[in-house]
């Protein structure tokens, strides 16, 4: 396990995916160790989170893909909720954000999530 932990250490915050498990993975193991890690996953996280436009504001995506998914949406609010766990806290403009961001992609027929609303847009009908 500390070998695995020194590993991740060592990933610096490039993608949605891999910051929001190294955040999961740091919050579960040794927080207390990795809390400078996991606040600076959770700045990262924030200041990639799509801040603008109608349909994908709120959400994440692949670097410099522009167009938010909820795969890599989910992955980035689960490691925000562990890094809150353990006292790294987001803002409330991030949380508010994935809230919004979250009803708009909601499938209105049965109340579920796609990975993109169905292949729509998020808040765009059919």
């Amino acid at each position: 396990m500390q070998r695995a932990l020194s590993y991740l250490r060592k990933i610096k915050p490039e993608k949605t995916y891999v910051v929001s498990l190294q955040t999961m993975a740091f919050a579960r193991a040794e927080p207390d160790k990795d809390r400078m890690l996991i606040e600076r996953n959770v700045k990262w996280l924030q200041s990639t989170q799509i801040a603008e436009g109608p349909h994908y504001k709120g959400a994440w995506s692949y670097p410099g893909m522009g167009d938010g998914d909820n795969s890599n949406s989910q992955f980035a609010l689960l490691a925000l909720h562990e890094a809150e766990r353990v006292g790294v806290s987001a803002s409330n403009r991030t949380w508010q954000l994935a809230k919004d961001y979250w009803e708009r992609c909601q499938n209105k027929e049965d109340g579920s999530w796609g990975l993109q609303s169905a292949g729509r847009p998020p808040g765009t009908e059919a």
